[in-house]
């Protein structure tokens, strides 16, 4: 995602300009609670002084630049002239950098003085973060994680019955088969690989939300040490999952380990190649870019960039998942962009994963759509618009394989925070 890309107009700005801090103040929140990151930058150069504080910090957070998102947000949330819901909202961006880190002790008190400010949310909203205040409480005595990161490294990639990454890890020093998925918060497990590898069971009990289910109920567990590619872990944190919540197909397909984003992003450059039928990831290290230059966010540990939809004058925020099999649009994609979803068909979609599976009945399907993803043109056909991705939180849907695999491969650069797809041949 660029979110520094600014689509308003000349009008768009002179009005910004005359606005009053109130609807600064309006204004700022909606866009908060929709992740629109566009207008967040626009706020951030057009808005009233604590407003534009407020949104270059949310911005600098969703570059990971930590320090100085920690200072300014920690500001705005002792700026009385801030509305509480933007103040609440500051406590919470400050919450995601600290669980993002591995302070899980500062990321429960941010959420609970963020809670005390008595802001009523939607119903949705309140469950997220209290489910995620749950999750800080349960490693607040656990040391943050550890790495140890060569200046390249690789591994391997090989591709499962259902089309996922895998490659060989090792879990507190056995190898161990993984699904690589950029799409999980959090590294997951299954139960009985957690008690063959050794993890360290916490007490906490703790719900987890699916694409299928509100609610497994799961355990939290500590691997002494992770490698992959090289990159060396210590302290990791893993979700420990029933192995009937990730088992599919009577048993015909398992899934007994996942790496999330918090380990892979602390590879730096990763670089997923396919060269004669042959995949592998490989990581490196690179230099942070330009702001101009960036088309790849945070918002909280999920990844996400800007796709555009030519057709329907569409530009969309979306979800890197690397464990989606295909592309998908949710429902606030249609709502916001009707001209997406014209021509489309109403059907019944399945969507499987942890916890079992749940049909959506009212779901679309497009039959033909183009989208320029990190500025190449793709043409997908048959997406679907609803169940996939809907509750994956901020954005219009996900980039999933379909497009990743576009061609030779693509970059995902946390160091740069850069999102590339390489070109076939």
């Amino acid at each position: 995602m660029n979110p520094r890309t600014l689509l308003a107009s000349t009008a768009a700005f002179a009005a910004a300009f005359l606005a009053p801090a109130s609807a600064f103040a309006q204004d700022l929140a909606a866009a908060l609670a929709s992740r629109d990151y566009a207008a967040v930058s626009l706020i951030a150069e057009t808005g009233g002084r604590e407003e534009a504080a407020l949104a270059r910090a949310v911005i600098a957070a969703s570059y990971r630049e930590d320090s100085a998102a920690i200072r300014a947000l920690n500001t705005a949330t002792r700026t009385t002239r801030l509305a509480p819901a933007l103040r609440l909202n500051a406590w919470q961006s400050l919450a995601g950098i600290y669980l993002r880190q591995g302070r899980f002790a500062e990321a429960s008190a941010a959420m609970r003085a963020g809670e005390a400010l008595g802001v009523t949310q939607d119903a949705e909203t309140a469950s997220v973060y209290a489910q995620a205040r749950v999750f800080a409480d349960a490693l607040m005595n656990e040391a943050p994680m550890q790495s140890r990161v060569a200046a390249e490294g690789h591994v391997a990639i090989t591709r499962d019955a259902a089309g996922l990454m895998r490659a060989a890890v090792a879990i507190n020093r056995a190898t161990q088969d993984a699904v690589l998925d950029t799409g999980a918060a959090y590294s997951t497990i299954t139960q009985s690989a957690a008690e063959r590898l050794g993890l360290r069971m916490l007490e906490a009990d703790i719900t987890v939300g699916s694409a299928t289910s509100d609610a497994v109920p799961s355990r939290l567990a500590i691997a002494e040490h992770l490698t992959i590619a090289g990159g060396e872990f210590r302290d990791v944190v893993f979700i420990v999952m029933p192995d009937e919540a990730l088992t599919f197909a009577n048993g015909a397909y398992k899934i007994e380990a996942i790496i999330g984003l918090p380990v892979m992003m602390q590879l730096g450059r990763l670089e997923f190649t396919t060269t004669q039928g042959s995949e592998a990831l490989r990581h490196t290290r690179s230099r942070p870019q330009r702001e101009a230059e960036r088309n790849l966010a945070l918002d909280g540990l999920q990844p996400i960039t800007y796709v555009r939809a030519p057709a329907a004058n569409a530009t969309l925020r979306m979800i890197i998942d690397t464990g989606a099999r295909v592309s998908s649009l949710n429902h606030d994609a249609a709502a916001a962009f009707p001209a997406l979803i014209e021509g489309a068909e109403q059907r019944a979609t399945t969507v499987s994963g942890a916890g079992g599976s749940v049909t959506e009945h009212d779901a679309l399907a497009i039959a033909s759509l183009t989208l320029t993803v990190a500025d190449t043109p793709i043409t997908l056909r048959d997406v679907r618009v609803g169940a996939s991705g809907a509750r994956r939180g901020a954005g219009h849907g996900l980039v999933g394989q379909d497009i990743l695999r576009s061609g030779a491969g693509y970059v995902l650069d946390f160091d740069a925070m850069r999102f590339e797809l390489l070109p076939a041949g």
